[in-house]
Parts: structure tokens; sequence; C-alpha cells
């Protein structure tokens, strides 16, 4: 892969809310060749979020099948046992 996770989390979360500004811009300006282009890149970045999701979920999955705790903030598996 060329980016990491966490930097394709970053390029979808802040193209999400600029592909929409720029779509009601472009209302106003009334290009339509500018209303699809913001649109395509608004549903690359829902698209990237969604797969994002599926693969952290995917992760959770496998590390709970396998009996091990999962730290979401890193995304990484470890036996971690609890003092009682």
């Amino acid at each position: 892969m060329i980016f990491s996770s966490s930097t394709l989390w970053f390029i979808s979360i802040a193209c999400t809310p600029l592909s929409v500004t720029l779509f009601f811009w472009s209302l106003k300006q009334k290009k339509i060749w500018l209303n699809i282009t913001a649109l395509m890149f608004v549903f690359v970045a829902s698209g990237l979020i969604i797969v994002q999701q599926y693969e952290d979920y995917a992760r959770f999955t496998d590390c709970i099948s396998k009996g091990f705790n999962y730290n979401a903030f890193s995304a990484e598996c470890s036996l971690v046992l609890h003092d009682n």
C-alpha cells in the first residue's frame, strides 16, 4: 500500500468537508463540471472511510477470535493480564 491507514484516514476526513464546500461554491458559480468533480471527491472520500472502517472491523474480529484484546487506538492485538 502506498499510504498508511492513518494517512488515508486523515486524507478522507479532510477531503469530505472541502469537497462539500467546493460543491456549494460551484453551485453558486453554476459550473456543472465543477459540481461533478466535487461530488466525485465526496464519494471517493466517503468510500475510503467505509473501506477503512471495514478493515478496522476485520482486524478487530480477527483479534477477538484469537482470544486477544484489541486496542482500537493503535490497532494492535495484545494479551493483557488483569490483576484482580
